[in-house]
């Protein structure tokens, strides 16, 4: 069971999203350390893992990802164990900044609402797309850039700061439809109509 809800977290696949911490970390020089380590662990390895498990509890998919291919059934444990990411990935952001903690928990929630079925934001094709380019790249850029230099969220408020930001945003938006064809017969199953689907 373990193997399997390791697999489903898909903890490779969140390093693909490095590039938004990298980008933030190389905007203006800084010298902790700790936490560069403690914010990258508390975003690759809890935050983004959690948000794979739980997509995946809920669509209970076994390929339609290239990372899924020859995967296991949806483990029982998944969705705790994605629960717990999450709380561990909080608690983590907790030791550089309150602010810090609550856009992990912002990110987790929107991120959780784009796969829930209650809400599953996912099937609003091109407002899906924005909200994802917001989140995975903006606000992931923000997020990132809050933690490393110990800002407050006022002092987010700075078109040196936003600048970089909508660019992250932009670059999301442009290659995440690409990362979404191998899901295109999973989502016809679920009545998705994606913004990938929509641009063929």
């Amino acid at each position: 069971m373990f193997k399997s809800i390791l697999q489903h977290l898909r903890i490779p696949y969140s390093l693909y999203l490095m590039p938004i911490f990298a980008f933030a970390a190389c905007q203006y020089p800084f010298s902790d350390a700790r936490t560069l380590v403690i914010s990258f662990i508390a975003i690759h390895l809890f935050l983004y893992p959690a948000d794979n498990g739980f997509s995946s509890w809920f669509e209970k998919r076994t390929s339609g990802y290239i990372t899924l291919r020859n995967y296991s059934p949806v483990p029982n444990g998944l969705l705790l164990v994605s629960i717990l990411f999450d709380i561990t990935g909080i608690l983590l952001g907790l030791l550089i900044s309150w602010q810090f903690a609550l856009m992990l928990l912002i990110y987790g929630v929107v991120s959780k609402a784009f796969s829930h079925p209650f809400i599953r934001l996912k099937k609003y094709g091109f407002f899906a797309l924005i909200i994802v380019a917001v989140f995975q790249g903006g606000f992931a850029y923000l997020m990132s850039f809050l933690a490393l230099q110990h800002l407050g969220f006022a002092q987010l408020n700075d078109p040196k700061i936003w600048i970089p930001a909508s660019l992250c945003a932009v670059m999301i938006l442009g290659f995440y439809p690409m990362t979404q064809i191998y899901q295109h017969s999973a989502d016809r199953e679920h009545g998705d109509r994606t913004a990938s689907m929509i641009l063929g």
